[in-house]
C-alpha cells in the first residue's frame, strides 16, 4: 500500500493517505479533507476556485476566503487557492486584530507546493502584493488614529498595529530582498512611531532600532518637497516684504516719485533679505541629516 504525503488547508498539519482511501481525516483539527481524484471532484475543485477568483476580483474577501477554502479540501497542492486563501485572509484584517499570520502561512504553504520553476516569479509577485496589503492596512489604522488624535490609547494602539505591519513587510522583503520601497517604508513608519510618546520604552526602542536599521531608504522625496516649499514660499514672503516697503516708502516717508519709492523699497529689503537667507540655510541644515544618519 503506498502512501501519499498532504498538508492540512485549516491547521496546516502533515497528513497521509493512501491511493484507496476517499477522505483523510485530520489528527490535529478533525478536518475530513477528500482525497479522491475522480471527474467530479475535479469539476468541483475548478469549481470553487473560479468561484473564488470572481469573489477576490469583486473585492468579497469573506466569500473568497470561504470558496479558497472549499478549494484546498479537495485540493491541498493547489498554490493558487494556498495564496488565494492567504490574501483574502490578510485583507479581513481589522482595526481589533489583524490576521497576518495566517496570510504568512498560507503564503508560506504556496510556494511549498508550488512548481520549482515558478517559485522565484511568485516570490516577486507575493512581496509586491503583501506590500500593498500592509499599505492599505496601515492607511486604515491611520486613517481611524487621526480620528481619535485625542485620545492616547489610539495612538498606542496605532503603534501596535504598525508593529504587525512591519512585520508583514520584512516578511515580504524575505520574498525579494531588492524592493527598496518597501525598506523606505518601513523607515518611515518607524520614525514616525518612535515620536509617539505614549508608547512603552521597548517598543521605542523597536522602532528605533528598525528606523536605524533602514536609515539609508529614508523618504528624500518628502525632503525636496519640503526644500520646493520653503523656496516658494521665500519668493512669496519677498514680494511681499517690498510691497509693504513700497508702501511705507510712499505713504509714512512721503516720497511720492514711483521710481523713487521701489528703490527705497529695494534699499529696506536688502537688510530683510540677508535675515532671511540665513534663517533660512538654518532650517536647512536643522534638516539635514547627520554624518551618523547618512551612515
Amino acid at each position: 500500500m503506498k502512501l501519499f504525503p498532504a498538508i492540512c488547508p485549516q491547521c496546516s498539519a502533515n497528513l497521509n493517505f493512501n491511493d484507496s482511501d476517499e477522505f483523510v481525516v485530520c489528527s490535529h483539527c478533525q478536518t475530513k479533507i477528500y482525497v479522491s481524484k475522480d471527474s467530479e471532484q475535479n469539476v468541483d475543485f475548478d469549481k470553487f476556485l473560479n468561484l473564488a477568483k470572481i469573489s477576490e476580483n469583486s473585492e468579497n474577501f469573506e466569500e473568497a476566503f470561504e470558496y479558497y477554502s472549499k478549494a484546498l479540501l479537495l485540493n491541498s497542492d493547489s498554490a493558487e487557492a494556498w495564496r488565494g486563501k492567504g490574501y483574502a485572509a490578510g485583507m479581513l484584517s481589522n482595526l481589533v486584530a489583524d490576521r497576518f499570520a495566517e496570510c504568512i502561512n498560507c503564503h508560506n504553504q504556496s510556494l511549498r507546493v508550488a512548481n520549482s520553476n515558478s517559485v522565484d516569479a511568485l516570490k516577486m509577485e507575493y512581496a509586491l502584493s503583501l506590500f500593498q496589503l500592509a499599505r492599505s492596512y496601515f492607511d486604515l489604522s491611520l486613517g481611524h488614529t487621526m480620528q481619535f488624535i485625542s485620545v492616547p490609547d489610539a495612538q498606542f494602539e496605532h503603534a501596535n498595529r504598525c508593529r504587525s505591519v512591519i512585520a508583514l513587510c520584512e516578511y515580504a522583503l524575505s520574498l525579494d530582498s531588492d524592493l527598496s520601497t518597501i525598506k523606505t517604508f518601513i523607515n518611515d513608519i518607524a520614525s514616525r512611531c518612535e515620536k509617539n510618546r505614549f508608547i512603552d520604552e521597548d517598543s521605542k526602542i523597536y522602532f528605533t532600532n528598525l528606523k536605524n536599521k533602514y536609515s539609508q531608504f529614508r523618504p528624500v522625496q518628502d525632503e525636496k518637497s519640503s526644500s520646493g516649499n520653503l523656496g516658494v514660499g521665500g519668493f512669496v514672503a519677498g514680494v511681499a516684504a517690498i510691497a509693504i516697503n513700497y508702501y511705507i516708502a510712499s505713504n509714512l516717508i512721503g516720497i511720492k516719485n514711483v521710481i523713487g519709492a521701489f528703490f527705497t523699497a529695494f534699499l529696506l529689503f536688502i537688510p530683510e533679505a540677508y535675515i532671511f537667507i540665513f534663517g533660512l540655510l538654518g532650517i536647512l541644515k536643522m534638516r539635514a541629516p547627520s554624518q551618523e544618519e547618512k551612515k
